[in-house]
C-alpha cells in the first residue's frame, strides 16, 4: 500500500510539471501499512528524501504530509543548513520517522526555504507552515507524545526545535 501510495504521489508530480521540472523525491521506507506520506509539490528544483520505519506490529501509523508551492525548496543539492537550524545536525530535505504513531505536517508556498524532520518515538506530532524566502527549520522529536508547531513568515528566519520525552 506504501508503494502504492508512493506511485501514485510521483505519477501525480510529474503529471503536474512541465517536462523540464526537476523536483527529486527519494522514499527510503519499506512497504508497509502504517506509513503513510501524502505531498503535493507545484514548483521547480525540490528535493526530499523520506524515511518511514514501523514495526509490522504497530498499533498506530507514520504519517507525513507534505505540500509544497514555489521552487528550490527542502534540500536541493549542495545545500547546508546555517544558524540554529545547523545545530540540529539534521540534513535540508530529510523527513524521517522511526516508531508509530507520529504525524508530521508541512505547507511551504515560498521559494528556498530548507527544512528537515525527525520524529523518533511514538505518538509525537510536529505542524509547520514556511512561507517567504530564504527561511530554515530543523524540529527533531525524540520519546513520545511530543508537540511542536512553528510557523515563519517572510525572509531568512531559522528554527531549530528538539524535544525529548521518556
Amino acid at each position: 500500500m506504501n508503494r502504492v501510495r508512493a506511485c501514485l504521489a510521483i505519477g501525480a508530480m510529474l503529471m503536474s510539471f512541465p517536462a523540464a521540472a526537476e523536483n527529486s523525491l527519494v522514499i527510503l521506507s519499506a512497504p508497509n501499512l502504517l506509513n503513510v506520506a501524502d505531498l503535493t509539490i507545484t514548483g521547480n528544483g525540490n528535493q526530499l528524501s523520506l524515511l518511514q520505519e514501523t514495526s509490522l506490529d504497530a498499533a498506530a501509523a507514520n504519517t507525513i504530509r507534505v505540500s509544497i508551492s514555489g521552487n528550490g525548496n527542502g534540500g536541493p543539492a549542495g545545500s547546508v543548513f546555517s544558524g540554529a537550524a545547523l545545530s540540529s545536525g539534521l540534513m535540508p530535505g530529510s523527513l524521517t520517522q522511526t516508531g508509530q504513531g507520529n504525524l508530521a505536517s508541512l505547507d511551504v508556498i515560498g521559494s528556498r526555504n530548507l527544512f528537515a524532520m525527525l520524529q523518533q518515538g511514538s505518538h509525537n506530532m510536529i505542524t509547520g507552515s514556511i512561507s517567504g524566502t530564504g527561511n530554515q527549520a530543523a524540529v527533531q522529536q525524540f520519546g513520545g507524545n511530543n508537540f511542536a508547531s512553528f510557523s515563519q513568515s517572510g525572509t531568512g528566519n531559522n528554527i531549530s526545535i528538539t524535544q525529548r520525552s521518556r
